[in-house]
Order: structure tokens, then sequence, then C-alpha cells
């Protein structure tokens, strides 16, 4: 029973490990301070995204980035978030 239990061990981190791997990426991408010109104030705001919804995302897919933070929030609370279009281009 042994050499089964070390298979299926041995599958599971071949899964899990490169997962994880590129999962730590996205975050450590996504989680940090980023600046980006907002069309609607034209004035470079500072951005906080949203880490672990960049997780999920890239779990099934390309990453989705979304703003969880703004420097010019609450005013300008349900912008449109154009400015997300000048950080993907500056992550690719």
């Amino acid at each position: 029973m042994w050499p089964v239990y070390c298979v299926i061990a041995f599958f599971t981190l071949a899964l899990v490990v490169p997962t994880l791997w590129s999962s730590s990426k996205v975050y450590r991408r996504a989680n940090h301070i980023h600046s980006a010109d907002c069309p609607a104030r034209h004035r470079e705001a500072q951005l906080q995204l949203d880490g672990l919804y960049a997780i999920k995302t890239n779990l099934i897919g390309d990453p989705i980035l979304r703003v969880t933070r703004c420097s010019f929030w609450p005013e300008q609370a349900g912008c449109g978030q154009e400015c997300m279009l000048a950080v993907a281009a500056r992550r690719s």
C-alpha cells in the first residue's frame, strides 16, 4: 500500500506546486500600490489591486485585475476604472 500513497503524493505535488508558484507570482504583482493616470481627473492616481481576486481568476485563465482602493475614492467611487487599462498594459 505504501507505493500507492507515494504515487498519489507525487501526482498531487506535481499539480499543487506549479499552481502555488504561479499564484504567488500573480499575487506579488497585483498586491502593491500602482500608479496610473486617471482619465476622469487627468491626474495620477494611486491604486491598490485585489490580489486574492487575481489569484482566483488566474486559476481559471488569465488574471483579472480590479481595484480595491484608489487615492480618489470615495469622491470618485463608482467610476469606470479606465485606469486599469494602463496598469494591465504595463504588466504585459
